[in-house]
């Protein structure tokens, strides 16, 4: 029963938000569904989710397998660290970090400049938009597959060794059966965050050629106020991506349950100069990529009025209003989501409460937050209590 009261909570909540905003102000979808610019908006932001996808998944699973091979290196632990943290820090410090970088007057650009060589304005548009998604996907998801290949047990690789196979022969028989589920749950998830994007296109698009859905929804809501224009795009996303959720989940395949004795045994693709120096220079690179960003920006930021910012109490009051809003979203969803799995578990078909659980990912933030708050004061409620709607929202 609380599995069951959480996932009509959430259905309630995405379908009460987006009807409160149709009711206020009741779209013309004649002229949506002809509007060019909204099918040229949908078509981009289905273009860059999808290579945002494919280049994050791809270079993922290179870094996760080299990473799996060369299990003892100096500063693994350290750099295995470091991929977790470009999904902790803020959407836009991190696009602050990589303007750091490869802006005009970044690092990169002043590099290239001292050799006589230009980088040109690649950074604004679809080029911009996919390094930054990269930067905070590649990292999260070669940490996902690299848990998985590490829990192959190590009778396989035992096996592996006696059979002779070689690195095609391990991946596909060994690595991608325990990796497939997985590929398909992260592809899956990195999918929705992209279509979903707003900071990153809106600030790296450089202009409106290059918007998302969700900088579209944006722009109905704070300038045109076109509240069922907005409801009727985030219905649009909700569909796109539900729609790619709902065929994710009918391909799900369970990683084979594998249990071994637990002790290490080497694999048989360890060896070899060539393989070694293509592992670590892989490992070298990605953690160069993922690395330099948040160097620049922490460099910037010391080297900027640091003492001044720490000392104002609008710093601390702001910290303050977010570790409030942090600790009841992730009191909220920790909550909701043990009581969706145990609920699920005693269901004859535990995957509908998944696929609830997980729409709201599919969703738009702007569109609900919009349509709760006109809930919330059609009911009297006071502006002051938006932050709730910002905990429940990212719960």
């Amino acid at each position: 029963m609380p599995g069951l009261a959480v996932a009509i909570l959430l259905l309630l909540i995405i379908g009460s938000a987006l009807t409160a905003l149709i009711g206020v102000a009741p779209p013309d979808l004649g002229a949506i569904v002809a509007d060019g610019y909204i099918r040229h908006v949908l078509l981009f932001t289905t273009l860059q989710a999808a290579l945002s996808s494919i280049l994050s998944v791809a270079l993922a699973l290179a870094v996760a397998r080299a990473l799996a091979r060369r299990a003892s290196f100096p500063g693994r632990t350290l750099l295995l660290k470091l991929f977790g943290l470009p999904m902790m820090i803020p959407t836009i410090v991190a696009v602050f970090a990589i303007v750091a970088l490869y802006g005009e007057s970044g690092w990169l650009h002043g590099l290239m400049a001292r050799v006589g060589l230009s980088t040109g304005g690649f950074l604004y548009g679809l080029s911009g938009i996919l390094i930054a998604h990269v930067f905070f996907n590649m990292p999260f998801a070669a940490r996902a597959f690299l848990g998985a290949l590490e829990a192959v047990p190590g009778e396989s690789w035992r096996l592996a060794s006696q059979l002779g196979m070689g690195s095609s022969q391990v991946f596909r028989l060994i690595e991608w059966p325990a990796l497939r589920g997985t590929l398909a749950s992260v592809a899956g998830l990195i999918f929705m965050l992209c279509f979903a994007s707003f900071a990153i296109t809106l600030t790296l698009g450089g202009g409106p050629g290059w918007a998302s859905l969700e900088a579209a929804i944006y722009q109905s809501l704070r300038y045109d106020f076109d509240l069922g224009r907005a409801a009727v795009l985030a219905l649009l996303q909700l569909a796109v991506s539900g729609a790619l959720l709902l065929a994710l989940h009918r391909a799900l395949v369970p990683a084979p349950v594998a249990v071994g004795l637990g002790r290490p045994i080497a694999r048989p693709d360890v060896t070899g100069r060539a393989g070694i120096f293509m592992d670590m220079l892989l490992i070298g690179l990605a953690g160069l990529y993922v690395g330099l960003p948040l160097l620049a920006v922490a460099i910037d930021g010391f080297s900027g009025a640091l003492g001044r910012v720490l000392s104002e109490p609008a710093t601390w009051k702001a910290a303050g209003i977010g570790i409030a809003v942090a600790a009841t979203a992730t009191l909220l969803a920790a909550s909701g989501a043990i009581m969706l799995i145990a609920g699920g578990q005693r269901m004859a078909h535990p995957g509908a409460f998944q696929f609830i659980g997980s729409l709201p990912l599919a969703g738009s933030p702007l569109a609900l937050g919009a349509g709760l708050f006109v809930i919330l004061t059609r009911f009297g409620g006071s502006p002051d209590m938006g932050l709730g709607l910002v905990a429940l929202i990212n719960g």
